[in-house]
C-alpha cells in the first residue's frame, strides 16, 4: 500500500526531479511511519 500510494503521489507531481522525487518519497515514507 505504501509503495502504491508513493509511485501514484510521484506520478500525480508529474516526476520531477530525481533528487525532488527522492526527498518526496523519503518524506512520505515518514509519514506513513508515523501513522503506523
Amino acid at each position: 500500500v505504501q509503495g502504491f500510494r508513493v509511485i501514484t503521489y510521484s506520478s500525480f507531481r508529474g516526476w520531477k526531479d530525481s533528487e525532488v522525487l527522492a526527498s518526496e518519497v523519503m518524506y512520505l515514507q515518514r509519514m506513513e511511519g508515523f501513522r503506523d
